[in-house]
């Protein structure tokens, strides 16, 4: 018979029963201090279906019966409670001073003793994948993708550099380039004499930011330069010539994809028409071999060879050209300083200092001879300054952020051609594919990047890109673009809700008026089909059931359900004005909705065993869904959870969505709980497992100020899953899936946040809320210039001058027709953790190093002084 001891730190009532045990019956019911319990029989091994023990009280909780133990006595301070072993005669004090001598710390309280998290403390701890980069012309999904050769270069060629010609995510048909024989149309290169025990590679974007690589190869005394960039085969690259892509044939190249019969059918009458375009991109690829010796040396060069049999090839010395034998039409175009290449190996002797340049075009598909004399006749200087000023231009009509950290300052530019060149539709204003990397549009994983977008000032792309959901949604309202995922619906409402509320752009809400309704109608349809009785008490009651992700998971996912809740109160914040009878209804169905899954997410801690954490001390835990007991990845009903490289991918899918989109604040209880599991159990770094951006738990750590976690979620994430030259993310830690934008649009968001922080329900606007300290050291600025909030546009200027004492902050605000802030909060850290002694406006608050400032329209400036 196994006795436990439960010690209260104030007098509590209540009941206890159990499952997989049983218990003396005198248990059951207690009032006092101290209950002891007796089991007469209890599961208490490794594994599925052990005894679970649940204490019904004015704070509820679970545990297993095996995790007692007197040397660990389970500790859930905010329930107030202690439960150990029969034996164990300590009282409540003396077992807490026996916790607290261990010195035990939680994660959060770890971070606060050490410095703040960096990119140089990530970059030595986390993983240094590298990974291929994508090259294109803006909404035209005729991409090329190119992956250096080596064994991290995350694709499977480690001994040739790889270019990949691609529609999207799909390669060449059989019928438009009958020699590959159905198999990936790609082209090998190399420079140097090949691969040795040294692999001196290294590669930068333009600028740091423009879709223009250039890398370096060292060889020995050899130093190879390459440029490469994607541009127009005949016109110039601006936004007059660039058509792009039709949004059916552009989303039916993506992986994934789900079109109705109809759009099957519109896709198929426009396909061949954009497979074979009278005009193709074309790969700039330009070589610069230098000497670097005091002595002649060899230049060795791969040229860029298509990877079908060699019978299908030739070679012309007297034009340079690799063609295709059996019609003749041309793959690769060469020379030598400026002269016809004579060989696709080519060995040439340099004298010290001295320089070849290789030049190469690369047609998307193989053309006439004809065609490829105009192109190899093409200035590659004035083509690169071409792609230069379209780019520059590209970013010139977005936010301006210039930041201390150049790197991140680079990886936000960068991310916002990633996304020009990601969102496929017919310019100037057609619709656009919102993709993800190799896969289709998602209403869930689109959504990112389309707010960003909107906050940057690229509302009318992020509105071409939410106009592709109402394109494709179902009669019934129904949005479902990635088969099988059905949370869509919810999703896009939500990103609509994102959208009003940083434009409030009243003809575009006119324009989805219709598309809301219907949307909106399906999720309340939805939701009545789980209004039954028997899901009452905390089982799922008013919520909807459906698969989120991947795994064939058909439940009530918390996840599922906050997008469902957000996309209605949306719809209803929406059409306030416009449709106040809807919009009044919308909103009083998701009031009822998030009360119902506030039921379900309380039921679920109250039912799920406690877990411990670093300090010692134990907290309550929770399931992904109602239907299950727990989190997936304790197995206490069983089952088979582990996927995608991680124990907690399904874990991850869960109540962190609910502080994201509004069901559950972070400063309440069950948000501390939330987080608390989260940055405890969940994560590395406080960093998610496998496809870490699905976990948004880093947006309710900077709503509660709990800064150092995540800055250390920012930092780790991104270097561990961005290639640290190119910028490009992969989904997962194990490098599948590659150039990835909704990771790298929730890694931009992370960035949003830091600067410009929004507490709806509070009115609160809160600024340079997760900026790091290192940000604000003497000489440097932060600069952000139309930055979009929910209450209008802001400039911001920040310069530290801390070795005279002060830091400056100039700040503009243009919120016509935008609602009115109940409060501006301004977070200035000094770089040493030093308090102000004084601030020239507003009123300083020493423990968030805040300034909070009477709202106001306009300009104004103020000084922290230290």
């Amino acid at each position: 018979m196994k006795n436990i001891r439960i010690l209260w730190e104030k007098v509590c009532s209540g009941t206890i029963w159990v499952e997989h045990g049983t218990m003396s019956a005198a248990c059951s019911n207690f009032t006092g201090l101290e209950t002891e319990v007796s089991f007469e029989s209890s599961i208490t091994n490794a594994g599925p279906n052990a005894t679970l023990v649940h204490v019904e009280t004015e704070y509820p909780f679970s545990f297993f019966l095996r995790d007692v133990s007197s040397f660990c006595p389970i500790y859930l301070p905010k329930c107030g409670v202690i439960v150990t072993d029969g034996d164990d005669f300590r009282s409540y004090e003396q077992i807490i001073n026996d916790i607290a001598s261990k010195n035990g710390k939680s994660k959060r309280e770890q971070l606060s003793e050490e410095a703040e998290y960096d990119f140089d403390r990530a970059a030595s701890e986390t993983l240094d994948l590298k990974g291929p980069i994508w090259l294109g012309i803006s909404k035209d999904m005729r991409l090329f993708q190119v992956a250096f050769h080596g064994k991290a270069s995350g694709h499977n060629d480690q001994v040739f550099d790889v270019i990949q010609p691609r529609f999207a995510s799909v390669g060449h048909r059989e019928a438009d380039l009958p020699e590959i024989a159905g198999q990936p149309y790609s082209l090998r290169m190399l420079t140097g004499r090949g691969i040795g025990c040294r692999n001196q590679v290294s590669k930068r974007l333009e600028d740091g930011c423009l879709p223009i690589l250039n890398s370096v190869d060292v060889d020995g005394d050899m130093i190879y330069r390459t440029t490469m960039f994607a541009t127009l085969e005949k016109n110039p690259l601006d936004s007059d010539h660039i058509r792009g892509t039709d949004m059916y044939v552009a989303d039916a190249c993506c992986g994934g994809y789900k079109q109705t019969k109809e759009q099957q059918e519109h896709t198929a009458a426009l396909l061949d028409g954009e497979f074979s375009r009278e005009e193709e991109t074309v790969l700039y690829v330009r070589v610069v071999a230098e000497n670097t010796s005091k002595a002649p040396v060899y230049s060795y060069l791969l040229t860029p060879i298509p990877q079908v049999e060699e019978n299908k090839l030739t070679f012309s010395p007297e034009t340079g050209y690799t063609s295709l034998v059996s019609s003749g039409r041309v793959c690769v175009t060469a020379r030598l300083n400026d002269f016809p290449l004579f060989s696709r190996e080519a060995v040439v002797l340099l004298q010290p200092g001295e320089k070849a340049v290789f030049d190469f075009r690369i047609p998307h598909t193989p053309v006439s001879p004809e065609r490829a004399e105009a192109l190899a006749n093409q200035s590659f200087d004035q083509r690169l300054a071409e792609a230069k000023r379209f780019w520059n231009g590209e970013l010139a009509e977005a936010t301006e952020i210039r930041l201390p950290e150049k790197r991140i300052e680079e990886m936000i530019r960068a991310g916002i051609l990633h996304l020009e060149i990601g969102y496929y539709g017919k310019n100037p204003a057609a619709p656009v594919v919102p993709s993800n990397g190799n896969y289709a549009a998602i209403g869930s994983e689109s959504s990112p990047g389309i707010q960003f977008l909107d906050a940057a000032g690229k509302n009318e792309l992020a509105a071409r890109a939410l106009q592709f959901f109402v394109e494709k949604q179902h009669e019934d309202g129904f949005m479902q673009n990635l088969d099988g995922y059905m949370l869509e619906t919810g999703s896009v409402l939500w990103t609509m809700g994102e959208h009003w509320r940083l434009t409030r752009d009243v003809q575009w809400a006119g324009r989805v008026h219709d598309s809301i309704v219907k949307a909106a109608e399906y999720l309340i349809r939805w939701r009545e089909q789980n209004l039954d009785d028997t899901l009452k008490n905390g089982n799922g009651y008013g919520m909807i059931k459906g698969k989120v992700a991947d795994p064939e998971d058909h439940f009530h996912s918390f996840m599922l359900n906050a997008g469902a809740y957000a996309g209605l109160a949306s719809a209803g914040e929406i059409l306030n004005d416009c449709d106040p009878e809807n919009a009044a209804r919308y909103q009083a169905i998701a009031a009822e909705m998030r009360e119902n899954i506030r039921e379900s997410l309380a039921r679920s801690m109250a039912l799920s065993p406690a877990i411990p954490i670093s300090d010692g001390t134990w907290i309550r835990s929770f399931s992904a869904w109602p239907e299950y007991t727990g989190p997936l990845s304790l197995y206490a009903e069983g089952g088979t959870w582990h996927s995608h490289g991680s124990f907690m991918a399904r874990d991850m899918l869960g109540a962190s969505y609910l502080v994201l989109q509004g069901v559950v604040d972070a400063d309440e209880p069950m948000g501390e709980d939330i987080l608390a599991f989260c940055a405890e159990y969940l994560t590395l770094n406080n960093t998610a497992f496998s496809q870490s951006y699905y976990s948004p738990h880093p947006y309710g750590q900077l709503l509660r100020g709990d800064v150092r976690l995540y800055l250390q979620e920012f930092y780790s994430a991104f270097s561990g899953l961005a290639d640290r030259e190119t910028y490009s993310f992969w989904e997962h830690f194990f490098c599948g899936s590659p150039h990835k934008l909704h990771e790298e649009s929730w890694f931009l968001m992370r960035c949003r946040w830091m600067l410009a922080l929004e507490n709806y329900k509070k009115s609160q606007l809160r600024l340079l809320a997760g900026v790091p300290r290192k940000w604000l050291e003497d000489g440097k600025n932060i600069t952000v210039k139309n930055l979009r909030t929910y209450y209008g546009s802001i400039d911001l200027a920040v310069c530290s001058e801390v070795s005279a004492g002060k830091i400056g902050i100039t700040l503009s605000l243009e919120n016509k027709g935008f609602p009115a802030l109940d409060s501006l909060f301004v977070r200035v850290p000094h770089p040493d953790g030093r308090k102000a002694v004084h601030v020239s406006a507003g009123r300083y608050d020493p423990n968030t190093e805040t300034i909070e400032l009477e709202p106001f329209s306009g300009k104004m400036h103020f000084d922290v002084f230290f």
